[in-house]
């Protein structure tokens, strides 16, 4: 039996403790480390798992009392790079939760830390690269039916209900999460990154803040619960909807909840910005990200040689309840090539794989991959991870300096 320590009790991973769980019996849960001990609870009764519960400052603790032959990381992005190292160096392999940590200086840790423990290894659960429409994609550039890239166009949409969540948690303090540069969007630029088989070489970027934060309305209260305006806002969460977040953070003894206010002043992250990109082979990537738009989605261009790659995912939305979840009223996914002269596209699948599964069928396959015998192409390497990082690192780098150039070569060093 392989005995997993799970630094972290979040949200996001319930769904592969049961997937691991149900599917792949080789392996156990026996510890779970977290800094919250109530949550840490309710995690454990809300999975069905019975592992040993350990304080954030007991890692050597639980890794001496059962040699865990592998670590998962979900806690707080700012924290992963130490905890890597740490396992690193005590010969425990880790899989990481995106993004791999929040700066360039953390990538130059883990990955000494790699170099140092060859035997052992950190890898990052990007699982976005496995989505159907993801990997068609890919498999339309590398195989050349748009011919030689010549430019990428990036734009990426956040709706009301998901923009704001990230300025209701602990991911809109940027030194937490490094802005959504890094939390959300080392996700899109691991695709590019893996699409291109390229490295990015120098970035340059702008952002702000257009909707949340203390510049565009002042908090009434720092929590929607106790909010006097709750009734007219319309960012008003009301978590206790959500059975997830009830099961973990409805216990009286909880002292943090999802739901500050998103105008409060510790709200300092961007909610957009615009990333310029210059990748090996002179291929430039414009990158933009709003995180209130009207609906949900992305469109992703590539312009090549021989064509014109165009794909589209969106999802139009509205309130199930007050205060609740979005329910989904449409989606409206397409993916075409365009050909010089030719009026009419050439029309690809780009639905989701796996109907009503959690991002569209992208865990299943990750899952297999990670804790299945044998892994495929499309599992990211520690390097994948370290360099999906570095342009949204760069990017702050950059904002900081009035969108000044910052050389990737010059923040890190393989």
């Amino acid at each position: 039996m392989k005995k997993i320590l799970l630094i972290g009790a979040s949200v996001r991973v319930s769904r592969l403790v049961r997937e691991v769980i149900q599917k792949y019996p080789d392996y156990e849960f026996a510890g779970v480390l977290d800094s919250d001990a109530a949550k840490a609870r309710d995690f454990c009764a809300y999975n069905g798992i019975r592992p040993v519960i350990y304080s954030e400052k007991e890692l050597d603790k639980a890794i001496r009392e059962f040699s865990p032959a592998l670590a998962i990381i979900t806690t707080s992005d700012y924290t992963h790079a130490d905890y890597i190292v740490r396992c690193l160096d005590r010969k425990v392999s880790c899989l990481v939760e995106k993004p791999l940590c929040i700066s360039a200086q953390q990538c130059q840790a883990i990955w000494e830390a790699q170099k140092r423990n060859p035997e052992v290894y950190a890898v990052t659960m990007h699982n976005s690269r496995y989505h159907n429409v993801a990997r068609k994609t890919r498999e339309l550039v590398r195989s050349g039916a748009i011919g030689e890239v010549r430019s990428i166009v990036y734009n990426e949409k956040l709706d009301h209900f998901h923009g704001s969540s990230y300025f209701r948690r602990w991911n809109r303090h940027k030194e937490f999460s490094g802005g959504l540069q890094i939390h959300k969007s080392s996700h899109h630029f691991d695709r590019v990154n893996f699409l291109l088989g390229r490295h990015p070489l120098w970035v340059s970027a702008d952002g702000g803040q257009t909707v949340y934060g203390p510049g565009n309305h002042p908090a009434p209260a720092k929590n929607c619960r106790v909010c006097p305006e709750a009734d007219k806002c319309d960012f008003f969460l009301d978590y206790r909807k959500n059975p997830v977040y009830e099961r973990l953070y409805g216990a009286a003894d909880h002292v943090y909840t999802p739901d500050q206010c998103v105008f409060d002043a510790e709200a300092d992250i961007e909610d957009f910005f615009n990333i310029f990109v210059m990748y090996e082979g002179n291929i430039p990537m414009s990158y933009t990200l709003f995180a209130c738009a009207n609906y949900e989605g992305e469109d992703f261009v590539v312009e090549g040689t021989e064509g014109r790659l165009e794909m589209s995912r969106h999802a139009f939305r509205k309130p199930a309840s007050r205060g609740g979840d979005a329910l989904t009223l449409r989606k409206e996914n397409s993916l075409k090539i365009y050909r010089f002269g030719n009026p009419e596209p050439e029309c690809f699948n780009a639905d989701d794989d796996i109907k009503d599964s959690d991002h569209g069928g992208c865990d299943e396959l990750i899952y297999r991959d990670l804790f299945a015998n044998g892994r495929s192409e499309m599992l990211a390497t520690l390097e994948d991870g370290i360099f999906a990082v570095l342009i949204g690192a760069a990017a702050n780098v950059s904002m900081a300096s009035n969108g000044a150039r910052v050389d990737i070569g010059d923040i890190f060093v393989k």
